[in-house]
């Protein structure tokens, strides 16, 4: 099976890493020109850490991170909404490690095709031809859209869809 994944954040990494697992073809494209570092911080819980020792990295990400040992929310203007020890309701595995580091993490033997993006989706039978904005043209079993809030992936499939505000 041929996949295409759209979009290299953390989604799109893990996606592309389980897809591998399965022995699928992959082929990663992001429409940033290159590596950045964007964001600051990720808390990962239970859930996530399940996902990393699926893909072999958990221990690897554990040595990058450390646990949260608290949750705090507030709103804007500072009101305290909740505080919670989290050691005490037992979510010793909530950690929390720099977003650039676990993408890092999720990007080693990954090859991604930088300043792609798709301009064109069609269905033809069982499969999806995908025109990236080089008019180059390719065929997919599966697209994933992992591209993010602005996904160009679902603009060109539900018209007049905004995202989420």
């Amino acid at each position: 099976m041929k996949v295409l994944i759209c979009g290299a954040g953390i989604g799109g990494l893990s996606a592309a890493l389980l897809c591998k697992q399965r022995g699928f073809e992959v082929k990663i494209i992001e429409k940033g020109p290159e590596f950045q570092e964007e964001g600051f911080a990720i808390i990962l819980w239970a859930n996530g850490m399940r996902v990393l020792k699926k893909l072999g990295l958990l221990e690897e990400f554990m040595t990058a991170s450390v646990i949260s040992p608290r949750s705090l929310e507030q709103t804007k203007d500072g009101t305290i909404l909740n505080d919670i020890n989290v050691r005490t309701v037992g979510a010793e595995t909530r950690r929390i490690s720099k977003r650039y580091d676990l993408r890092k993490l999720l990007m080693r033997e990954q090859n991604i095709t930088w300043g792609t993006t798709i301009q064109h989706l069609e269905q033809i039978s069982r499969n999806v031809l995908v025109t990236y904005n080089n008019n180059d043209k390719e065929l997919f079993d599966v697209v994933i859209g992992a591209d993010g809030i602005n996904s160009t992936v679902r603009n060109l499939i539900f018209e007049d869809v905004r995202p989420y505000r």
